[in-house]
């Protein structure tokens, strides 16, 4: 995945170059991120190919712009629905675009799932991975009242079983795999989990680069530091940039890309001497909390030497992304999309 995301980054330095001899005066660095977190989630991680750079119309480009659309408060049938929630379903016809790139997105999105299926080998391991569950291997006894292309394969069949799949014996008894439209879900399931919330976020740690100078120093000194080449950067190296994570991290703190996260209470409990019902729905406003001085000394000032080494790798103790936990999967591909 690594090399993949480098190839896309370059890309966007190239765009980067281009729009700063052509446009002197200035130009919109963000739409460009967003164009970029489109290429790097549909390529690095899906291997599959997008134009976002050169062309407008691309489906996965245009769908990113009306589902944030669709989001926005700025919104009025959106507005409406969050005042008044019984009116949802009337309001919900009312977002016809979203819709509209949605079932464009889907249907994109299916075409290419048809491509893997017919040379898993030659996808990217996300994709080979979720073909591969899709197939029955032959300990599977399911009973079919016809023969279709999803029967069981018989000795004879050019077509042996993937040896990649790794089922449990409760799969096995009961022939769970994934259907085609299991697959194409968790296409567009990756798909929204990172278009936003990575463009978003890499739209606020430049802004942060651009604003905390002497921070800004620091990280450019260490960047120099370790890396060996000017046109390449290795994974190592990346791992390495610990003055760089801190920054992100920071960012993150200071913007994170979400107000935050909501949990519905499955049973009674008290928690620290609070008693939680059944149904009641808990907000963590994430937002709010990286901003009490009980949480974040000085919260209000930027400085991403509060965060230890030890605190770097392998601790979730605050939800960087302050998103859903749909997008703890976008979570590493995110942070390596930042720092390279």
């Amino acid at each position: 995945m690594f090399p993949r995301v480098q190839s896309v980054t370059d890309e966007l330095l190239e765009e980067i170059d281009r729009n700063m001899f052509h446009n002197p005066q200035g130009f919109r660095v963000d739409e460009l991120i967003e164009r970029y977190s489109v290429k790097v989630i549909t390529q690095a991680t899906l291997g599959y190919h997008s134009n976002a750079f050169s062309d407008k119309d691309d489906v996965t480009l245009r769908y990113m712009h009306a589902a944030h659309e669709s989001a926005s408060a700025e919104n009025f049938a959106t507005g409406l629905a969050r005042l008044f929630p019984l009116l949802t379903s009337v309001l919900k016809p009312l977002d016809r675009k979203h819709k509209l790139w949605a079932g464009s997105l889907s249907r994109s999105a299916q075409c290419f799932v048809n491509l893997v299926k017919r040379d898993p080998q030659a996808a990217c391991p996300v994709m080979r991975s979720l073909v591969a569950h899709s197939e029955i291997t032959p300990e599977v006894s399911v009973s079919t009242s016809h023969t279709d292309s999803t029967s069981l394969p018989d000795k004879q069949s050019s077509h042996p079983p993937n040896p990649a799949l790794i089922y449990t014996d409760q799969e096995k008894t009961e022939g769970v795999r994934l259907s085609e439209q299991d697959i194409v879900d968790q296409v567009m399931g990756l798909l929204n989990a990172g278009l936003g919330p990575l463009a978003v976020a890499m739209t606020f740690v430049l802004y942060c680069l651009a604003t905390e100078r002497q921070e800004q120093e620091r990280v450019v000194e260490e960047i120099e530091t370790i890396t060996t080449s000017e046109d390449c950067v290795t994974l190592d190296e990346l791992k390495r940039m610990k003055v760089l994570e801190r920054f992100i991290m920071e960012s993150m703190r200071m913007f994170p890309v979400a107000p935050g996260v909501s949990r519905e209470c499955v049973k009674d409990c008290v928690l620290s001497g609070r008693t939680f019902t059944k149904g009641m729905v808990i907000r963590v406003m994430s937002g709010v909390m990286y901003k009490q001085e009980e949480n974040f000394a000085q919260s209000r000032q930027f400085n991403p030497d509060r965060f230890p080494s030890s605190w770097l790798y392998g601790r979730s103790w605050y939800h960087e992304m302050a998103c859903t936990s749909s997008l703890c999967r976008e979570r590493h591909l995110q942070t390596g999309s930042e720092k390279r």
